[in-house]
């Protein structure tokens, strides 16, 4: 009974923690949060920004919740509370990169990188894969389209690629 009472204490702290403890650091070392863009004045490039800001917040999020996750042992229960808020983001981040553009189109593609990446960690999670995934290697194409999207956003209206 004590132990059952353990693991839900410690199931409620950590959804607290990504639930309101990751997006309240976030927004206090100036980071980039849902509801820090919401009426937000963005420049004239704000369809790339906004996409490029939510994508990015998404992937944040993802490499957060992993390295929290490695750190303990294999939890499907932690995995499944932190996976919502990441799917989340992610659809967030899919809604507002309907924009047109180089910038939009690879945070596009980073997304569904991201969606994969999500995809293969339930698989480990919940017993279903363990070998064979290279999650080094999803995060850094993750990461590159990223680096593509923010370029092209930074560019601004004057770039046609953008």
């Amino acid at each position: 009974m004590v132990k059952i009472l353990r693991w839900l204490v410690l199931a409620l702290l950590l959804y607290l923690g990504l639930t309101e403890g990751i997006p309240w650091v976030r927004e206090q070392i100036g980071g980039v949060t849902r509801d820090s863009l919401r009426g937000r004045d963005l420049p004239s490039n704000e369809g790339p920004l906004r996409c490029v800001h939510l994508a990015e917040d998404a992937s944040a999020s993802i490499g957060v919740q992993v390295r929290y996750l490695a750190a303990t042992p294999g939890d499907p229960v932690a995995w499944e509370q932190a996976s919502v808020p990441i799917n989340n983001l992610i659809r967030d981040a899919e809604f507002a990169c309907a924009c047109p553009g180089a910038a939009c189109e690879n945070a596009r593609q980073a997304l569904a990188g991201m969606d994969e990446l999500v995809r293969s960690l339930d698989g480990i999670m919940g017993g279903r894969a363990t070998t064979g995934l290279d999650l080094a290697r999803q995060q850094e194409e993750i990461n590159t389209l990223l680096g593509r999207a923010r370029a092209h956003a930074d560019r601004g209206p004057q770039d046609p690629n953008r």
